[in-house]
């Protein structure tokens, strides 16, 4: 089946194949022996995706109250915020009940408002951080990570600093989408690295520079695609001594340099060979950055996932459609974001883990199940709009919601797949875009679908004015050797060369630094991973032929892109 995206910022056609149909299907609820199908999706896939990361802020932070305790804390909610918000240790406490916030549906009026009304006034979690955090208290959607500042998405990670989507790292700074590696800079998309410099799909390689593609490489530097090497430069093999001698003019301590040197990068990976998609030990798969999957289509980010598609930055799900961000345990997860551990049909949800089950419509529950529309539950079951209902009550008056739902996508506004009016709210949807308690430019949204402030506000999402303080200050030179840094930089705010904005440098950071000889950034945190991420492909996949065989192969390397684009098992043979 082909439609027309609803979006009218976009109408660009997609399909629904049979296989979609038929998991709308399987996780459709059952209420009192009936079964409430859900419909096929109204846009695309990218709009789809593009909604649910909406929802989703990682890295900006503020300084604020909790509305609880009146404590000062980090938060993903400026002061200012029309949200009640409470510290981590606070929301958990028994000195809050949720059902209290409860009020009867109304069934004259759109489901989606009421939630929206809900949902301003249950308290929200300051950060989202699970499970024995030790001095990272600037750490947001993390968990078990220790003396870490400034890292998100982050898991099991030890002493590191001001990088996104790390699990079991120690020691790096400045990386983003790292795993298992130590002492690393700037990496981006690498595995089981060791005294790594600005490296990317590389794994199991150590004490190198500047590669794309390599595995098992040591003491290399400018190489791409090489395989159990070292002491090589720009591919080209030498001998130990040969090697040093090569690079002892080479000062990566010096900005300038390292500048130059990173432009030369740049020109080198414009040609080279790259893979159809990254990934290792998969079957039937399709997307970018996939491991150690089956049966997994148009998915980004994903590790150990079967029968799933439209998915991103999942862990361990199972069966699973348009899902981002978590995993660990989850199945038949529809249109939801921001939920993991153990978790079963959850449809339609935001920021709820830990075993729920039968969730459609919530947001930040917790151990609950069987639960429409709810907001900060935690253990409860049978509950609408946070009031608590028997399960025969709780059976008979869900399928009349669903109804009233139902009746106003007969006749949706073109704009109601996306946001809230008095046309829209219909069955199947996830929760509508402005409902998010996030500005635009401070979401995932942002980073993988970037606007200017006019395009945004055109296309009706929130979005946050820059604070003129930010750039009002006297700029403190910058030495541009590592060497000429002294300990009192860390007193001084910095002004980024690129954006003008105020950052600082933290002790810890700066001692990082000096002890792998580069230089202090002269960008701010959020100019480096801007950048970062644009040495990731896009997540939208681009119909291409393999340029060595010609098989015809689905990509995250668009057509207007320069390097050359082999199949894997061409790539296979070319590069082992």
């Amino acid at each position: 089946m082909q439609k027309l995206c609803a979006n009218p910022w976009c109408k660009s056609p997609f399909d629904i194949s049979d296989a979609d149909l038929q998991f709308l299907e399987k996780v459709s609820p059952i209420f009192n022996g009936k079964k409430e199908l859900i419909p096929p999706p109204t846009i695309c896939p990218q709009c789809r995706m593009q909604r649910r990361l909406a929802f989703r802020n990682e890295r900006s932070l503020y300084k604020r109250t909790c509305d609880l305790t009146h404590r000062e804390m980090i938060a993903m909610y400026p002061e200012d915020s029309p949200y009640v918000v409470y510290a981590k240790d606070a929301w958990f406490s028994d000195k809050w009940d949720p059902l209290s916030y409860g009020r009867s549906v109304d069934l004259s009026r759109p489901f989606w408002p009421q939630f929206g009304e809900l949902m301003k006034v249950v308290p929200k979690m300051s950060l989202i951080q699970q499970a024995n955090m030790e001095n990272a208290e600037y750490c947001n959607r993390a968990s078990n990570d220790k003396n870490c500042y400034m890292i998100f998405t982050s898991n099991f990670s030890e002493d590191c600093y001001y990088s996104v989507h790390l699990t079991n790292c120690r020691n790096c700074v400045d990386c983003l989408n790292t795993h298992k590696s130590e002492r690393c800079y700037q990496t981006v998309d690498s595995y089981e690295c060791y005294d790594c410099r600005w490296v990317e799909s590389c794994k199991n390689c150590s004490n190198s520079a500047f590669l794309k593609g390599c595995t098992g490489c040591s003491n290399c530097m400018f190489c791409t695609n090489l395989t159990q090497k070292q002491f090589c430069i720009d591919n080209k093999q030498y001998s130990e001594e040969e090697y040093r001698s090569q690079l002892a003019g080479t000062t990566l301590h010096i900005r300038s340099t390292t500048e130059l040197l990173k432009k030369r990068f740049a020109e080198l990976k414009k040609n080279m060979i790259v893979r159809e998609y990254m990934g290792m030990v998969n079957e039937n798969v399709r997307g970018n950055y996939i491991d150690h999957c089956k049966n997994t289509l148009d998915a980004y980010e994903c590790r150990e996932c079967e029968d799933c598609r439209y998915t991103q930055s999942l862990v361990q799900a199972k069966d699973c459609m348009d899902y981002a961000s978590w995993g660990r345990g989850c199945e038949l997860i529809y249109e939801t974001i921001n939920c993991g551990y153990n978790c079963r049909n959850v449809l339609f949800s935001n920021e709820c883990w830990d075993s729920n089950t039968d969730l459609l419509c919530c947001n930040q529950c917790l151990n609950s199940s069987h639960c429409f529309g709810c907001c900060g539950l935690r253990y409860k079951q049978f509950c609408i709009l946070n009031k608590q209902y028997s399960e025969a009550e709780y059976n008979e008056l869900v399928p009349k919601i669903i109804k009233r739902m139902r009746g106003l996508a007969m006749n949706p506004s073109p704009s109601s797949a996306l946001r809230v009016n008095e046309a829209s709210g219909s069955w199947g949807e996830f929760i509508p875009t402005n409902l998010s308690p996030f500005a635009y430019n401070e979401t995932n949204a942002h980073d993988y679908f970037p606007l200017k402030r006019d395009e945004a506000l055109a296309q009706e999402w929130r979005w946050l004015d820059e604070d003129p303080k930010e750039k009002s200050l006297t700029p403190t030179p910058l030495p541009d050797d590592i060497t000429q840094v002294s300990d009192d930089l860390c007193e001084e705010i910095l002004q980024c060369s690129v954006t003008g904005k105020k950052y600082k440098i933290v002790p810890q950071e700066l001692s990082f630094y000096r002890s792998i000889g580069v230089p202090v950034p002269d960008k701010c945190f959020e100019q480096r991973q801007k950048e970062r991420f644009t040495l990731q492909t896009p997540r939208k996949l681009w119909n291409r032929k393999c340029a060595k065989c010609g098989k015809e192969i689905e990509t995250s390397f668009g057509p207007e892109r320069t390097e050359i684009v082999y199949c894997e098992n061409c790539y296979i043979k070319e590069v082992y």
